[in-house]
């Protein structure tokens, strides 16, 4: 399980893949540093909270047609949706009006919602949709790619001129483009979020 409230992995699992030596309690504190470190910077980078769902309410304009991507996935439940004035149901059964969200083989999960009998009417801000969104377990890819770029930064120490910087929430972390290894970014940049039009 990981320490702090946003880390996306743990002292044991990168150690583990990363061959570091366990027991020492001075590598341990430098691990998880980075894991906390690292894991607000794949949050940010990504524009997504992978620990954790969570509510959220969206005013849209209508689009005419009967589905709508919404802004965060994956879609866990829709708590409610209103077009215009009129409050839509859920579903009851197949070929019922209603919404309902589109399954998604794909590791983001659904992010698409779906009127069965309704249309999303052409309008300025006439949708409101209030969901619940988000991974009830961290994504193993995510935590993979975490984990590759805590080895990397572990193993290269100190770090050269060649620096990219963000702050984070009062605190600077620091990458050069070689920081992230390819599997890892391969694997940020498909969770990287798209905003929905």
């Amino acid at each position: 399980m990981a320490t702090g409230a946003g880390d996306l992995t743990t002292i044991a699992a990168v150690e583990a893949w990363g061959g570091i030596p366990t027991g020492n309690s001075a590598a341990d504190a430098v691990v998880q540093s980075l894991i906390t470190s690292i894991s607000a910077w794949v949050a940010s980078y990504c524009s997504r909270n992978f620990v954790g769902t969570k509510s959220f309410t969206e005013i849209r304009n209508g689009n005419g047609q009967q589905e709508m991507m919404l802004g965060e996935s994956p879609v866990v439940a829709i708590t409610s949706l209103t077009i215009g004035s009129t409050v839509i149901a859920d579903c009851a059964a197949i070929n019922q009006p209603g919404y309902f969200i589109v399954p998604d083989s794909d590791a983001l999960g659904a992010t698409q919602l779906a009127l069965y009998g309704y249309e999303f009417c052409r309008g300025k801000r006439n949708i409101f949709i209030t969901y619940t969104a988000g991974w009830s377990t961290i994504p193993l890819e995510i935590a993979q790619a975490t984990i590759e770029m805590v080895v990397s930064a572990y193993r290269r120490g100190t770090r050269g001129p060649d620096l990219r910087s963000q702050v984070i929430e009062q605190q600077t972390i620091s990458f050069a483009l070689t920081d992230i290894p390819a599997t890892a970014k391969a694997i940020l940049d498909r969770y990287s979020k798209v905003v929905p039009l």
